[in-house]
């Protein structure tokens, strides 16, 4: 028996205090889960705060244990020719993929808030100018001239290759 649709992220499961409903912390895009409640398969949000939320327990008088996560993914980087490292990470949750041949551009998905429910892929300069959105999907790979940048869109349903350019271009599905 399904208890509720499906959720991009979901933590924490505990009885209510009379074991009517199940209480979870769960989230349909990004990372910020919120609390919710399911009964008889009707899932409803009781409560929604900035930030990630983690259910870890109620008590019987209905008190409930409850954190609140800090949670963030960086990119740091030594460009060619300096001596300092530099953060590169774009939002909340920037997943490094792949780095130039010359060192001077990193492919990364955004997979956090920022990223959205299918996830982005980007590319930025390792000289700190920003980002630049080439497309939804989970980033893959790097042609070796740089010129092109492999994406899988939709990954858990119906799954498809796409080459993004990261110039001007149009892009192209597989």
């Amino acid at each position: 028996e399904n208890l509720s649709t499906p959720f991009a992220s979901a933590q924490g499961l505990a009885w209510s205090p009379d074991g009517s409903e199940i209480l979870f912390t769960a989230t349909e895009v990004g990372l910020n889960r919120a609390l919710y409640s399911t009964r008889n398969g009707r899932v409803r949000l009781r409560a929604r705060v900035p930030g990630n939320l983690t259910l870890h327990d109620v008590s019987r008088d209905g008190r409930m244990l409850v954190t609140r996560d800090a949670q963030r993914t960086e990119i740091l980087a030594l460009p060619p020719g300096e001596t300092k490292e530099r953060d590169l990470t774009w939002l909340d949750w920037s997943l490094p993929v792949a780095i130039s041949r010359d060192g001077r551009t990193v492919l990364f998905t955004e997979s956090g808030e920022g990223g959205g429910a299918g996830y982005s892929v980007y590319i930025r300069k390792t000289d700190g100018s920003p980002a630049v959105r080439l497309g939804e999907g989970s980033a893959a790979d790097l042609t070796p001239d740089g010129e092109w940048a492999l994406a899988i869109v939709h990954p858990t349903s119906d799954p498809q290759l796409v080459a993004y350019p990261t110039g001007a271009g149009e892009p192209k599905q597989f």
